[in-house]
């Protein structure tokens, strides 16, 4: 990293709007920061995060008041991320993407990981699913009455479908339940 590293404080004064729920999460997002940025609300450090092409989410539940907030980010331009993703680009560090207040239910689902497969000599297709939560999975087969082909639940499982082929998948869209 350069010896100058230039850094930007940023302070922004918002309130949640009068309506906002008081059961649930609340996070605070930020959809790009370059390079890196270290995060306040209220005066309490919520953390810090490198990646300015990634989304960053602080839960800030017990943290956020109603009325009067005041959200603090202090941005450097250079970290360890800048250089992994050191690309023909005009370096302009700061917040350059939104950043939202999000309301989050408490049985909502959360950070579901899904991989898909598929064995192209059985001719089947698979679908792991990994959830901090207990999940339900469900794969329907098209057609009528587009039943489930599998289900799977819990905090990780596999569905599976039949025999398919590229012209005629059997399986088609994917819903996870709480």
């Amino acid at each position: 990293m350069p010896d100058a590293n230039p850094t930007a404080d940023h302070r922004r004064t918002f309130e949640p709007p009068a309506d906002w729920p008081a059961r649930g999460r609340t996070v605070v997002r930020f959809e790009g920061v370059e390079s890196c940025a270290r995060v306040w609300l209220n005066g309490v450090e919520l953390g810090f995060h490198t990646g300015s092409r990634l989304t960053s989410e602080y839960d800030v539940t017990e943290v956020l008041q109603p009325g009067r907030n005041v959200l603090a980010v202090r941005v450097h331009q250079w970290s360890g991320a800048t250089y992994a993703e050191d690309q023909d680009q005009w370096w302009l560090p700061g917040v350059f993407r939104p950043v939202t207040l999000r309301h989050l239910p408490d049985a909502g689902v959360d950070d579901v990981f899904v991989r898909a497969g598929y064995d192209h000599e059985a001719g089947t297709g698979s679908l792991d699913v990994e959830c901090v939560m207990g999940v339900r999975l469900q794969v329907p087969e098209p057609g009528p009455g587009r039943r489930a082909c599998r289900r799977a639940a819990g905090t990780s499982g596999r569905a599976t479908s039949g025999r398919s082929s590229p012209g005629r998948p059997r399986c088609r869209g994917c819903t996870t339940r709480r």
